[in-house]
């Protein structure tokens, strides 16, 4: 970790690899492989250390928050929707998180979807207490979404869970 702190990535690879080699199932020394190759640009290979964390411990959400996060640098639907898959396992494990509300967010978004995406954007606002926000992006989701669907009752309580946490 030292290694990949300092930028010596070579060093840090060669370090990780041989952990990789002592332990092989050890899913957070694939993520952190992931995540090395990741912050220095080298997303394509990061998929593969990324995607194998997910599978060895497929319970802990922020392995799968930093697979969607790799998936969404692509210019590609298909990853984009690979990326609002993982993070709708890493939901299900960690609702309150904001961070995959952004992410979900931005999937959405790359995906035209933009009443879902009102709705993720919503969520994150609201986890963040920033409520006239969280308001503002609900009141856009509703506009797009069917009456009656999940998310058109989630951007409604939005709505009214703002208003009286205080978001006016």
């Amino acid at each position: 970790i030292a290694k990949y702190q300092e930028r010596l990535m070579d060093e840090a690879l060669e370090l990780i690899d041989g952990l990789l080699a002592e332990e092989p199932e050890n899913p957070y020394f694939h993520e952190l492989r992931g995540q090395m190759l990741y912050d220095t640009g080298s997303v394509v290979e990061a998929i593969p250390s990324y995607e194998r964390a997910v599978a060895l411990a497929p319970d802990q959400p922020l392995l799968h928050i930093g697979l969607a996060r790799a998936l969404l640098q692509f210019d590609d639907p298909a990853s984009w929707e690979l990326a609002v898959e993982e993070l709708t396992v890493a939901r299900r494990y960690e609702e309150d998180s904001p961070r995959t509300w952004h992410l979900l967010g931005q999937a959405y978004g790359k995906l035209e979807m933009e009443p879902q995406s009102h709705v993720a954007r919503a969520e994150m606002h609201f986890l963040r207490g920033e409520m006239d926000r969280a308001r503002d992006f609900a009141g856009r989701a509703i506009q797009g979404l069917d009456y009656g669907t999940p998310e058109w009752f989630r951007a409604d309580d939005i709505i009214a869970a703002a208003g009286n946490a205080g978001g006016g």
